[in-house]
Formats: C-alpha cells, sequence, structure tokens
C-alpha cells in the first residue's frame, strides 16, 4: 500500500490533518521508496517533516514538497529550490500530492524528507500503538472463541506452529516426542456462594446461579445511603427530562438509595461541539460547569454523555474529583433507556427506563456515598470473620504506546475499612514510568492504616492480607524486597511498641495462558467453559511455592480465563484449602455488580483506581491525538495537571468506582 493512501484511510479529510494525530500513527512506520535507480530501499519514518534549526531551515512544520526549500548545490541552482522542484529536476518526478506533508525518514540531526507518494508500507509489520475504542472492540471479537474451537485449534495447529510435531526432524534427532493431547489435571468445583441484601430491617440471603443473582423486590442494600445536593448534567442535546429523572429515582428507591428532588429536574444542558478540533473550548466549557455546581452546593453530579468520548469523560473525571471535589456517574448516549431485542421482536414503549440500568447506576452512587451494597454471611468469611483483618489491593499501570515520552507509571492502593468489606477508599500517586514496585508504599499504606483506625475507634487491624496485581513472575522476589518493608515501616511507626500484624502477600496474574476445558458434562456449563469456582492447584502449578488458578466468574463470551494466585509470604497461617475457598467467596462481594467477578476484589479495585488516575492524565497518556502536542514535547513533571490524590471532599471515599 501506497503510504499516501494510508494517510488518507486515517484521516479521510486530509492527510495533512496534523491534530488527527497522524503523525503519531505513522511514526516508526517501515516503507520502501525506489525512485533512486529503480533501487528499493527501506527505510522508517521518523515523523513529518519539521524544521531543524541545526540547518537553519525556515519552513512551517508540516513541510510539504512546496513550502520546504533548501540549497541544492548537486543541481547548481540559483538561491533555493523546494522538494517539488528537486524531484522534477533530480529523477524527472512530478509529484501528484505536493501539498500533504513530508516524511522524514532520516532522523533529527540529519533529516531526509521524501513526498509519501513515492513511498510505499512493507508488509507484515507490528502495530504496536495504543487501538481505539472501535479497533479494539473488533479485535476482541475476532479472537473470541468457544471453549470447544479453542481446543480444536490448540491440538490440531498449535504444536505444529510451534514446531513441536512429530515430523520435526531435530526433535526427532534428540529423542524429543511432543503429545499431541492436552495434559489433564485434576480440579475442584467450589460451591456457589450465597449473598445477603436487606429486607425491612433484617439481612435476607440469596442463592446464586451461574455466579449471577438479581435483587428480588422487597430487598435493598444492605446499607443503603441517601442522595442529596445533587443534580443532572446533559453535555449534548437529548431527550432525557423530568420522567426519565423520576423513574430513576424510583429503580433507585426500591434498591435503597432514597433521594431529594435534583434541583434540575430536567438537566442542565451543556452544548459541547466535540472532536479533536474543539478540545479546548469543550474542556472549558465542562470546567465552568463544575465550578458553577461546586458554587452551588452540589454534592453529587449525574452526568449524561453525549456517546462515548474518552476525552470528554476524563475531563469531567477531572474537574470533579481532582478540582472540585464532586461525585460523579457518567451514562453514554441513551442507556438509560430500554433497548429493542431483535432476538424476541420485543419493542418498548416509546421513553421507557431500564429497571436493570438505573439499579446499576444506584449500586454505584451508593458506593460513592459510603454504603454498602451486598454482604456474605459470616460463614462464608472464613479467616475475616472477626472483622479485624485488613485486605488491601495494589496495582501499577504504565504509559501505554502514544503518550508522551517520559510518561509516569501510576500506582494505586485500595483498602477495606472495617469488617463489613465493603467500603474501599484509596491512595493513588505518579512515580518514574515503567517501575512496577511502589516507590511510595509506606506513605500510601500508611494512610489506609490511620483511615482503618479512625474507623475502628483507634484499633489498627490484627491481620494484613494483600492481593497485589501486575507483578510478573521474575518480580516476586523484587516485590518481597522493595515493597514488604515499606508495609513493615509504615506499620511501625503506627504500631504500639513497632509490633505490627501478621501479613500475607497473595500476587494475582491474568496475563498468562493457562485454559482450562472440562473433561465431562458436570464440568462445564452452557457455554461449555468450565463451571465458575473452578480451581486447580496441581499438575499445572509451581514445584516450588503455593500458588493455584481460580475461575470465580460465567465467561459471557470465548474460553474463561482463570486468574492465577501465587502466595509469596503467608504469616497468617492460612492453609490452601481455606484461601482458595476465601479468594473464591470475595469475587462475590465486588460492589457494582450481580455477579461474581473474574479477579478478587482488592485487586479489581486497585485496577479501576489506577484507570482513574489515567482518565487525569488523558491527554498526556494520549498524546498522539492531542491538539496541543508537539513532536519534541516531553512530560513535564513540574507542569502536570495532576501527580497524586484527590480533593480532599473525596479522599475518604470510593470516588473511582
Amino acid at each position: 500500500m501506497n503510504v499516501l493512501g494510508l494517510m488518507r484511510l486515517h484521516t479521510p479529510n486530509s492527510a495533512n490533518d496534523q491534530t488527527s494525530g497522524l503523525e503519531g500513527f505513522i511514526s516508526r512506520l517501515r516503507v520502501s521508496h525506489s525512485y533512486i535507480h529503480g533501487k528499493k530501499k527501506i527505510k522508517t519514518v521518523q515523523g513529518f517533516a519539521h524544521p531543524s534549526p541545526k540547518f537553519k531551515q525556515d519552513f512551517p512544520p508540516f513541510g510539504t514538497s512546496h513550502s520546504i526549500k533548501f540549497e541544492c548545490a548537486e543541481l547548481q541552482a540559483t538561491g533555493k529550490i523546494s522538494v517539488f522542484q528537486y524531484f522534477k529536476k533530480k529523477y524527472n518526478i512530478e509529484l501528484r500530492k505536493p501539498d500533504d506533508p513530508c516524511l522524514n525518514l532520516g532522523n533529527r540531526e540529519h533529516p531526509v524528507f521524501v513526498p509519501p507518494e513515492l513511498c510505499e508500507v512493507e508488509p507484515g509489520q507490528q502495530y504496536n500503538k495504543k487501538l481505539d475504542g472501535s479497533q479494539t472492540s473488533r479485535m476482541l471479537q475476532f479472537a473470541v472463541r468457544k471453549p470447544a474451537e479453542n481446543a480444536r485449534r490448540i491440538i490440531d495447529q498449535g504444536a505444529r506452529l510451534m514446531g513441536l510435531s512429530m515430523t520435526n526432524p531435530n526433535l526427532t534427532e534428540f529423542g524429543v516426542k511432543v503429545a499431541p493431547q492436552m495434559i489433564t489435571v485434576r480440579g475442584r468445583i467450589l460451591p456457589p456462594v450465597p449473598i445477603q441484601y436487606k429486607s425491612g430491617k433484617s439481612p435476607k440471603t440469596f442463592t446464586t446461579l451461574n455466579a449471577s443473582w438479581n435483587m428480588a423486590g422487597g430487598t435493598s442494600f444492605s446499607d443503603g445511603r441517601y442522595l442529596r445536593n445533587w443534580t443532572v448534567v446533559k453535555f449534548g442535546r437529548n431527550d432525557i427530562g423530568a420522567p426519565d429523572i423520576g423513574k430513576f429515582r424510583e429503580y433507585a428507591r426500591n434498591c435503597g438509595v432514597g433521594s431529594d428532588e435534583p434541583a434540575h429536574p430536567e438537566g442542565i444542558l451543556v452544548e459541547l461541539r466535540t472532536g479533536k478540533f474543539n478540545q479546548e473550548s469543550d474542556d472549558k466549557a465542562i470546567e465552568r460547569i463544575f465550578q458553577t455546581a461546586a458554587e452551588k452546593g452540589m454534592k453529587v453530579l449525574l452526568v449524561f454523555l453525549p456517546s462515548v468520548d474518552a476525552f470528554i469523560y476524563s475531563r469531567v473525571k477531572f474537574w470533579a474529583e481532582v478540582k472540585f471535589g464532586i461525585h460523579t456517574i457518567c451514562s453514554a448516549g441513551l442507556k438509560i433507556r430500554v433497548k429493542a431485542s431483535p432476538d424476541n421482536n420485543f419493542k418498548p414503549p416509546p421513553g421507557a427506563v431500564s429497571p436493570d440500568y438505573c439499579a446499576n447506576i444506584a449500586h454505584k452512587f451508593n458506593l460513592k456515598l459510603g454504603g454498602l451494597n451486598q454482604t456474605l454471611p459470616s460463614e462464608k468469611m472464613g479467616i475475616l470473620r472477626d472483622g479485624k483483618t485488613m485486605l488491601v489491593g495494589m496495582d501499577v499501570t504504565h504509559p501505554s504506546p502514544g503518550s508522551l515520552p517520559k510518561s509516569p507509571s501510576i500506582a494505586g492502593v485500595v483498602a477495606s475499612i472495617d469488617g463489613r468489606y465493603g467500603q474501599w477508599p484509596a491512595s493513588m500517586q505518579t512515580q518514574e514510568g515503567r517501575v512496577e514496585m511502589i516507590k511510595k508504599l509506606e506513605e500510601m499504606f500508611g494512610e489506609r492504616l490511620d483511615l482503618w483506625q479512625k474507623t475502628n475507634k483507634g484499633a489498627l487491624p490484627e491481620r494484613v492480607i494483600v492481593y497485589r496485581d501486575g507483578v510478573s513472575e521474575g518480580q516476586y522476589r523484587t516485590l518481597l524486597v522493595e515493597e514488604l518493608p515499606q508495609i513493615r515501616e509504615a506499620c511501625k511507626k503506627r504500631y504500639p511498641g513497632g509490633k505490627g500484624p501478621k501479613i500475607s502477600i497473595i500476587v494475582c496474574g491474568k496475563r498468562h495462558h493457562t485454559r482450562f476445558y472440562g473433561t465431562n458434562a458436570q464440568s462445564i456449563d452452557r457455554s461449555t467453559n468450565t463451571k465458575n469456582g473452578t480451581v486447580v492447584d496441581r499438575g499445572v502449578t509451581m514445584e516450588k511455592g503455593w500458588d493455584f488458578f481460580l475461575q470465580a466468574h460465567t465467561a459471557l463470551k470465548g474460553t474463561a480465563r482463570p486468574t492465577h494466585y501465587v502466595v509469596i509470604l503467608d504469616e497468617n497461617g492460612m492453609n490452601a484449602d481455606g484461601l482458595e475457598a476465601l479468594t473464591h467467596n470475595l469475587c462475590y462481594l465486588f460492589g457494582r455488580a450481580t455477579k461474581a467477578v473474574s479477579l478478587c476484589p482488592p485487586a479489581y479495585y486497585a485496577d479501576l483506581l489506577c484507570e482513574r488516575g489515567r482518565a487525569y492524565l488523558y491527554q498526556e497518556f494520549n498524546a498522539r491525538d492531542n491538539v496541543t502536542t508537539t513532536t519534541d514535547q516531553t512530560f513535564d513533571w513540574d507542569r502536570a495537571p495532576w501527580l497524586k490524590g484527590v480533593h480532599a471532599a473525596l479522599k475518604d471515599t470510593m470516588y473511582y468506582i
């Protein structure tokens, strides 16, 4: 494919639209040209043509074949000639698209400017940059396969593609044979976990089916909160109005979240222009609405976005949570409405509001306001039953492709605050990019201990169990050397006599290639995945160490991926069966869902927390899509819009949920 054609596909309106992230898209692309004596040369694109002060170049950024001019003794030209003129005189090539930006196929010190229409994209290149939303969606749809199909491909094609087939002469020469069948291991299926809500003033227990449940009529959250000082904001025009908000209040009340009338029942309309060209003006409009809301004493905003727009969402969260201390819940498009179902020809009444979607919003509101959604019966809490154990989740997320150079990583720590294990406030900070170990863990862990102590009348936890996400196998020892001492130091400063709690650390891993396929009808569900509650702790686990695979959830699509849990420290004397059961049971306590989740909630919450930090630095982490980004810009720690924490009004809440 011609490079100019690729540029047109990326930016249909104009290949010269540098604000669209086009330069970030083509940088590091391998291309070839053959205009020099017909000989093919392969080069790497460094970016578009930009003036270099070193060579006293004075053409504008994103220089074109017409705008780039230089002195050329080779052609004995009088004065400067343009790139367009050079190719005409030197190679007898008359460029058809001279107004498109030239490519730099050299480097910053020694640039070589070539028109894109003369270059071809080399095939078979891996795309290492961040995918946008639609690309990610299409990639996942392509990758999703049913378990039987996945297993068949592994057996039929996997060994051959890996060079492990019986016909490989190298294996035969060394007497190595690889069986084409999968290894069979023994596993267990843990029993379904009952869930408790409230009926009247008493707890009511629900049985779960396929790791899912519904809040039946007459039941409500275990500790429902009341919504005051709130209003509705609509970014962009839609027909959501007072009747919709009235229905939401009704459905939320049924869940246990009562509310006053919102300050603006019809919603405050904020017109946005949207699009990459209008980000600056849209950002100012978003700031103004939250400044006004804060001045009027609003504590919570229900925000309706025009569509799934990552930029608008990130700026809403930044201004609300970092600058003005306001809780927000965002809803994209008309998701609050009941959708028609083509499968059964169901057509809802016009404007019908979805009870399930409203209940989902109510779950988030209640958590943000300090409430408790569901609980487990005490007999399912194991070592947590006495309420003297603090559960902790920790994670670090790193800059994605397309971020500014030298962008930071974001570390997050969440922790329970009492024996109900329903509220998980958090600490969050940036740190040096691409560093997995949490550098300021002592400070962050200390904040979690302080809040536990404040909530529990001065008492500190007797036990601490940490679920640490995102650590690779080669970093287990590093975690014990770099993070554990910080945890102990934070405890030493707060516990009388310096005697801290007993600590256990479990590493959670989702990025692995282990999959399980049931061997009989009793071990699989309707989707032919292994049943929720499947645990494997032998056969494919570590020879030396304590680890297990747990699939707590029911996979909705494709082949279920279990989570790999590795115990690298246990001072609490837990046994394998007890820890496996506890981890499984906790997966039913994820507060914003009525189903068990695949990752133990402390780690899951820490992951969500770090994603919220990414939203605060959206423009820095998506630099190639940012209108104001220049090619030589790097992350500026002194001028960064955010580096740690949130507004004081939200710091002890689950603002990130």
